[in-house]
């Protein structure tokens, strides 16, 4: 069992989340990312979404403008994908191109995480243990919690061409 409260696994996950091929949030860098984490500020890729200006602008090396940034970089990641919003969760062995296989198969998010391993097994290109990992990603409580922490900050994720 992974310590998924470690602080370099946090960190990991959050640098994953807010990468190029996932949620794309610019400014948020290794230095950053270390400091949130570091001064308790950030536990999850949710409470990104819930900053102020003023605690970034607290933060070292990080003036008014630099925090305005990163708020601005926040707000254009919530409108995503969502095969790139599902990617940026973290699921182990999903990766971008199996993210798009299981939401061009069950559509959303929500209709993903009722499915069992046979259901994602049917899909071409899912073998077992990616359907065991999603399968159990979807029903951990604090992944379950997260991703609606997410989408109460206002994420959209949604079909690439809605």
């Amino acid at each position: 069992m992974r310590n998924v409260s470690c602080p370099a696994r946090i960190k990991e996950t959050i640098r994953h989340f807010a990468s190029r091929g996932a949620m794309d949030i610019e400014g948020l860098g290794y230095k950053l990312v270390d400091q949130l984490v570091d001064r308790g500020l950030v536990h999850t890729p949710a409470d990104l979404y819930f900053l102020s200006k003023e605690t970034l602008a607290s933060l070292e090396r990080m003036a008014d403008k630099s925090a305005s940034n990163i708020l601005e970089a926040l707000e254009r990641s919530k409108e995503v994908s969502a095969d790139r919003f599902l990617y940026a969760l973290g699921i182990p062995l999903v990766g971008e191109h199996v993210a798009r296989l299981l939401l061009q198969a069950f559509r959303d998010l929500d209709a993903l995480s009722k499915q069992d391993v046979n259901d994602l097994q049917r899909i071409h290109g899912i073998g077992p243990e990616v359907a065991q990992s999603v399968t159990s990603f979807f029903r951990e409580q604090r992944n379950v919690e997260m991703i609606q922490r997410l989408l109460s900050a206002g994420i959209n994720p949604h079909l690439a061409g809605d």
